[in-house]
């Protein structure tokens, strides 16, 4: 079967906070976003350097334009693309001298038949949660996250530390296919959320609250979590979240038992037209056989000759 992971529900954001102009970009747009696509994109272009907003733009549709029109994608059709990307950068750089250092983060997640296929590169998070806990995250390609990695510093005091913002990697002219880190989830379960997010989101919001978003009643996910980034944000704040049907697996489930019963239900019906057929045709030959004409006087003649003696 196909399409068997499905989306029930976007959210999106795309917030200037208080930056003076907005440089994330995501892919399909917010206006024209729906539960069939199977492409989604968040870029952060990066900030102190010359058109951050149009590197974020041309990675986002350059991605996402080329991967849309795939059935399936794998991680060479993303590496393949990276290449194109790279050299789009190249070119703008060729013309627009000034944005020679422009460059962006890249998040993009591929909701494939048997699975979801992430990839990543920079700072920007992706998020795999449920109401209950955090199931997997993205590990930043900053220096905070080496410090963290190396056992320098704690998660806790990554928080405030002032090259939090410093990251290691990131989409530009130069970048190479190593560059890019890849994850597949398979076990996307009933009330699972994937969050694709610049690190905005998280100047307000800690990652560990995100079960609480799961969890509360409020039907507009993306509301909440404006809730906790509007008038606060000093970097522009976007995101995708992505809610999976609680009913995909037993919707799918009991699609199969009723096509089944219904081919079941089927067979059954022809088998028995099949049966009361035959069985009227052997009853007509065999009254045929034995209820002939010519067999009744012979009976008659019998019975006649019997009553004389």
């Amino acid at each position: 079967m196909t399409d068997i992971i499905k989306i029930s529900r976007i959210y999106s954001l795309l917030k200037q906070g208080k930056r003076n102009k907005i440089e994330d970009y995501i892919f399909p747009s917010d206006v024209t976003h729906k539960t069939s696509n199977r492409i989604f994109i968040v870029c952060d272009g990066v900030g102190g350097e010359a058109k951050g907003e149009e590197a974020s733009k041309l990675v986002a549709e350059t991605f996402g334009e080329m991967l849309s029109s795939m059935n399936q994608v794998s991680q060479e059709d993303i590496l393949a693309i990276l290449e194109v990307a790279v050299v789009k950068i190249q070119d703008y750089i060729t013309t627009n001298p000034e944005a020679s250092n422009m460059s962006t983060t890249l998040t993009l997640a591929s909701i494939n038949n048997d699975g979801i296929l992430l990839a990543w590169c920079g700072d920007s998070k992706i998020i795999h949660f449920n109401k209950k806990h955090i199931k997997w995250k993205s590990l930043d390609h900053s220096f905070i996250q080496h410090l963290i990695n190396i056992n320098e510093i704690s998660p806790e005091e990554a928080l405030n530390h002032p090259q939090r913002n410093l990251i290691t990697r990131c989409i530009n002219k130069n970048t190479n296919q190593k560059d890019i880190d890849f994850h597949v989830i398979k076990d996307i379960a009933p009330g699972d959320y994937l969050m694709l997010a610049t690190d905005g989101i998280f100047e307000q919001l800690s990652i560990d609250f995100l079960p609480n978003i799961a969890s509360d009643t409020h039907t507009d996910k993306s509301d909440l979590i404006e809730q906790h980034c509007a008038n606060k944000t000093r970097d522009n704040y976007s995101m995708y979240l992505l809610a999976f049907d609680n009913n995909s697996k037993s919707k799918s489930l009991k699609l199969l038992l009723v096509l089944g019963f219904s081919l079941f239900c089927g067979i059954s019906i022809f088998w028995q037209h099949h049966k009361d057929s035959s069985r009227k045709i052997w009853l007509s030959d065999t009254t045929q056989k034995y209820k002939t004409p010519a067999q009744l006087p012979i009976i008659n003649s019998k019975n006649a000759d019997s009553s004389k003696k």
